[in-house]
């Protein structure tokens, strides 16, 4: 899934930017991961303008705020 996220910094300027979320389950069998990454790379290369991919394996780990720090 892929979140446009607008940054605001200190010194007032402004940036928006595409971040990648992939999740992946920590109860996928290996084939489910291999394949899964598979297909997610080819996503990836078929999407110009990625400038950040965060995968998760549990709801918990997608952090908006945790991408947003990557920015900086």
């Amino acid at each position: 899934m892929g979140v446009g996220v607008y940054i605001e910094k200190d010194d007032g300027s402004a940036v928006n930017k595409i971040v990648f979320f992939s999740y992946v389950p920590d109860e996928y069998t290996g084939m489910d991961k291999l394949f899964y990454s598979a297909f997610k790379d080819s996503i990836r290369k078929e999407f110009e303008g990625i400038a950040k991919c965060i995968q998760a394996n549990d709801k918990d780990d997608v952090d908006e705020k945790e991408a947003i720090s990557n920015f900086f």
